[in-house]
């Protein structure tokens, strides 16, 4: 029998929650408008920015996912973490 690729995983990074939950509720509402079934999407959260690549590639490798969303914000100037990521 063949892979069962179902699964929408949202990454999102907890630094700057106050923008990131916004866009993690945006991109829900639109998903749900979509038709994909809030039982299909798996929220990761991270701490920051930086942890996004590597939590996303680990979410895209997994046999179960056939999509992988990435939010996060860096704000110049909050951090050094703009000049990195």
């Amino acid at each position: 029998m063949g892979e069962s690729r179902n699964r929408w995983v949202i990454v999102v990074s907890h630094y700057n929650a106050e923008i990131t939950e916004e866009l993690l509720s945006g991109a829900q509402s639109v998903l749900s408008e979509e038709g994909v079934s809030e039982s299909c999407i798996d929220i990761v959260r991270v701490p920051g920015a930086v942890e996004i690549p590597l939590v996303a590639q680990w979410a895209a490798q997994r046999p179960d996912t056939a999509v992988v969303i990435t939010l996060g914000a860096v704000i110049k100037g909050d951090s050094d973490h703009y000049d990195f990521v």
